[in-house]
């Protein structure tokens, strides 16, 4: 599967089960890890979740870590949530 596969596939599933079928797909796919969390992180925001949030926003910089740019932590959404 292909990150273009993996945007195709997640646009399957709405709400929570799109969150748990992307964290599903990053823990068991090393290749769609980073890709799988990046959209992860994007659905969660359109929910209240913050703890989902906090968790998948650690999961990506780990999986990441040095090398792609600092994901930055929306401090703003945490609050207002």
């Amino acid at each position: 599967m292909f990150k273009q596969d993996l945007d195709a596939y997640a646009t399957m599933y709405a709400g929570m089960a799109k969150l748990l079928r992307l964290m599903h797909i990053a823990s068991r796919c090393r290749a769609l890890r980073v890709d799988a969390l990046r959209l992860a992180l994007n659905h969660v925001q359109t929910t209240h979740n913050v703890s989902m949030y906090r968790s998948i926003h650690t999961q990506l910089i780990e999986a990441i870590n040095k090398y792609v740019p600092f994901i930055p932590f929306i401090e703003y959404f945490v609050n207002i949530t």
